[in-house]
C-alpha cells in the first residue's frame, strides 16, 4: 500500500470550502479521509442565520477510467457532520440596539457519492473536477426554551429547526502528490 498525501484542494463554490485529505493508494482503490468546513446563511431581516459545520469522512475511490494524462474515479463515503452549529443574531433597533445570539449545536451522520476526473499536468500534480451529492442533516436542534420569541417576530422561533447541508456540490481544485 503506497501512500499519497494531497497538498491542496481549492474548491470554487458558493460557500467558502478548506480541505485537508490524506490517501493511503492500492491498485485501482483510494482511501481518503477529508476534513472540511461548510457554511451557509442568509438575512431575512430582521433575522441574520448562518449555519457551519464540520463533516469528517472517509470514502472508498475507484478508479473506473486509469490512464498517464487523465484519470475518472467514482467515490462514496461515510461520516460525522461534526460541530454542526446554527447561529441567529436578531437585529433590532427599538431606539437603542440590543443584539441578541442564539446558538445550538448537534452532530449528525454524513454520506456523499460522486465521481471526479483529474488531468494530469505533471505526474504529481493534477487539476480535479469533483461533481457529489450528499446527505448531511441534524435532527430537529435543542434549545432550553424552544418557545422564545423576541419582539413578537416569527422568524425567531426556535422548535422545529435543523441544519441542513444535504444537495450538490462541483468544485475544481488543484492536486499535488507526495510519494506516489
Amino acid at each position: 500500500m503506497r501512500q499519497t498525501v494531497v497538498l491542496a484542494l481549492v474548491s470554487v463554490v458558493a460557500a467558502a470550502q478548506q480541505a485537508s485529505a490524506q490517501r493511503y493508494v492500492r491498485q485501482n482503490e483510494t482511501l481518503e479521509y477529508t476534513l472540511t468546513v461548510e457554511s451557509g446563511g442568509g438575512l431575512v431581516v430582521p433575522v441574520d442565520y448562518e449555519i457551519t459545520a464540520m463533516p469528517l469522512v472517509v470514502s472508498l475511490l475507484y478508479t473506473a477510467l486509469p490512464g498517464t494524462k487523465t484519470r475518472v474515479n467514482v467515490f462514496g463515503g461515510l461520516g460525522a457532520l461534526l460541530a454542526a452549529e446554527s447561529q441567529m443574531r436578531l437585529l433590532h433597533n427599538h431606539g437603542v440596539l440590543i443584539p441578541v445570539t442564539i446558538a445550538s449545536r448537534k452532530t449528525a451522520p454524513y454520506v456523499h457519492a460522486g465521481v471526479e476526473g483529474e488531468y494530469m499536468v505533471h505526474p504529481r500534480f493534477a487539476v480535479n473536477l469533483r461533481a457529489l451529492g450528499r446527505l448531511a442533516k441534524t435532527s430537529e436542534l435543542e434549545y432550553d426554551n424552544e418557545d422564545f420569541e423576541v419582539y413578537q417576530v416569527p422568524e425567531s422561533k426556535l422548535k422545529g429547526r435543523n441544519i441542513d447541508f444535504s444537495g450538490y456540490n462541483v468544485a475544481v481544485g488543484v492536486r499535488a502528490y507526495v510519494g506516489y
